[in-house]
């Protein structure tokens, strides 16, 4: 039971992670606190950002959506409380402005237990 739910949770992650791909981002997996500068380049504006899991959504929502595309995905979870982000894609590095940056957020809700038909 608990391999289904785990299953299905990893599948939906890495559906979000396919559709954020970083194909022309830089991006790297070093925690840090929030974002912060940004430079130009011959292909636009590059925005640093820095990795937000575990903090409040609301607390970066509008540096977000101010600089690129925002998809935001609600799901269930045990451990994490309503609004805080439990998955930033990409983590963090330099993103060009106006690129899609993708979150998965808790909504609060306990993670479904499905039932094992025998």
């Amino acid at each position: 039971m608990k391999k289904k739910i785990i299953a299905s949770l990893l599948a939906g992650f890495m559906v979000l992670g396919a559709a954020c791909g970083t194909k022309d981002e830089e991006a790297t997996d070093t925690p840090a606190e929030t974002p912060v500068e940004s430079e130009a380049s011959e292909d636009g504006e590059l925005v640093e950002i820095e990795n937000n899991k575990g903090k409040a959504f609301a607390e970066v929502e509008d540096f977000f959506k101010e600089n690129f595309e925002v998809q935001v995905q609600e799901s269930p979870s045990d451990t994490v409380e309503e609004g805080v982000i439990i998955l930033q894609s990409p983590s963090s590095g330099k993103i060009k402005k106006g690129g899609r940056v993708s979150f998965v957020v808790s909504n609060g809700e306990p993670v479904p237990v499905e039932e094992d038909e025998e």
